[in-house]
């Protein structure tokens, strides 16, 4: 859609609902007040001739005096809209003070005990308001008054309203393309200051708000391109540095970053820290009723080879969930890989309370610090206690502490595993130097 059709979609249903809602309203008012006003016609009239001949004892010979008759139809020539006027007594045919050019059957009226008005409609015309008021003993007034130019009166309503309305869609639809004309205008003048047609300092905005947008859009269009050229720096970058030594860094950072096993029994935290050969490796294995960790290392001449081995024997381990799949996993790891260095540690559950349980694969005086710093840190959880080792002593070897579960930091049973991965992507720069 565009801006143009968007603006009439909105503006005229708008300006023709406020019309429209008007006009029921000046409708509906002016239909009131004319019934209204026709209504208290027809009851003055009646009250007022009914008064008139209240005293008389024969109305029709009274009436029938010249200067009587006379005097009568003078008052009545005042009454706009009067279409005719009986004097009704009973045993006795209806007196036409004024005859109407409509028949009218007077025998469907009775006589009111008091002033009234009633609404007929004869023949599919627009009727009549009749006024009724007792006239002294037996006998009546009647005014009958037609509706025919109060239907005229609203019909004309009816066409001023339309017409109005027309008009005002008229101008909604004026209204609408101009507003969409500037609009377009400072969008078109947006897209040609920003193509750099025409230069910044010839710019003459006349709508702020489009001012902002070409800033924003410009602001954005520097974004992108700051991005795209840091993005080309950082390949540069690591096109330069890039080596299998880096790549082999980045993977096993990925593969062998920090983590913490948390189960219903105990809290498992491992490590990898400085600078380690490629194929060493850490691994849990959940097993009932306690847990086994398995640190140690492939050896292997390609370093490449080492690390693949490595992630190959964690997963042997990890699938393990007693002590005899243990022990076959790592009876297959041996045949197929060089194993060194092997350290299994196993324990049984329940853990004593606020014990640690240190696993290291480390030079002696790596794994004496550790120890020492392990009395010295306590009251701290496992994964806490190795991220402030790494911290403070930077050690180098791989690192794996036990402790039970406590009541803050365990959640439901089952493995939780934390990971503080580098970017998973910069692994596959170690495909890079497999082919």
């Amino acid at each position: 859609m565009t801006i143009r059709s968007i603006i009439l979609l909105l503006a005229v249903p708008l300006f023709l609902a406020l019309a429209l809602v008007n006009g029921a309203l000046l409708y509906s008012q002016e239909r009131t007040e004319l019934e209204h006003a026709l209504r208290e016609q027809a009851l003055a009239t009646a009250v007022t001739v009914a008064e008139f001949t209240r005293e008389m004892t024969d109305p029709g010979k009274t009436l029938a005096q010249p200067n009587r008759r006379e005097a009568l139809e003078a008052a009545l020539a005042h009454v706009e809209g009067l279409g005719a006027l009986y004097l009704v007594e009973a045993d006795r045919p209806a007196l036409a003070l004024k005859s109407g050019g409509q028949e009218w059957d007077l025998t469907a009226l009775a006589r009111p005990s008091r002033p009234s008005v009633r609404t007929m409609v004869q023949d599919g015309a627009e009727g009549w308001v009749i006024g009724l008021a007792p006239a002294g003993e037996g006998r009546f007034v009647a005014a009958r008054f037609s509706r025919a130019p109060m239907a005229e009166h609203l019909r004309l309503i009816r066409r001023d309203v339309v017409l109005i309305a027309l008009g005002l869609i008229a101008l909604a639809s004026a209204l609408a393309i101009f507003v969409a004309r500037r609009l377009t205008r400072e969008l078109d003048l947006s897209r040609r200051a920003l193509s750099g047609h025409v230069p910044d300092g010839k710019v003459r905005w006349r709508i702020r708000e489009a001012q902002d947008l070409a800033g924003a859009v410009r602001l954005m269009d520097a974004s992108g391109e700051a991005a795209e050229l840091r993005a080309t720096l950082v390949e540069v970058r690591k096109g330069r540095t890039r080596s299998l030594a880096n790549a082999l860094e980045n993977a096993r950072a990925v593969e062998f970053a920090p983590c913490a096993c948390r189960t219903a029994d105990a809290v498992i935290a491992m490590r990898a820290s400085g600078a380690i050969p490629a194929g060493s490796f850490f691994a849990f294995a959940d097993m009932e009723q306690g847990g086994a960790v398995v640190l140690g290392r492939c050896e292997d001449a390609d370093p490449v080879d080492a690390l693949a081995a490595a992630c190959h024997v964690r997963r042997l381990i990890e699938a393990s969930a007693s002590q005899a799949e243990l022990g076959r996993a790592l009876d297959l790891a041996g045949q197929l890989y060089a194993l060194s260095d092997l350290v299994v540690h196993e324990w049984r559950a329940p853990l004593a309370k606020g014990a640690l349980q240190l696993v290291t694969l480390a030079q002696a005086d790596e794994a004496e610090r550790a120890r020492v710093y392990l009395k010295a840190a306590r009251g701290i959880g496992p994964d806490e206690w190795l991220a402030s080792l790494d911290a403070l002593l930077k050690p180098t070897g791989i690192f794996a502490v036990i402790g039970p579960p406590c009541s803050t930091d365990c959640g439901e049973s089952g493995n939780e595993v934390r990971f503080d991965r580098k970017d998973s992507g910069e692994a596959a720069d170690i495909e890079h130097f497999t082919h």
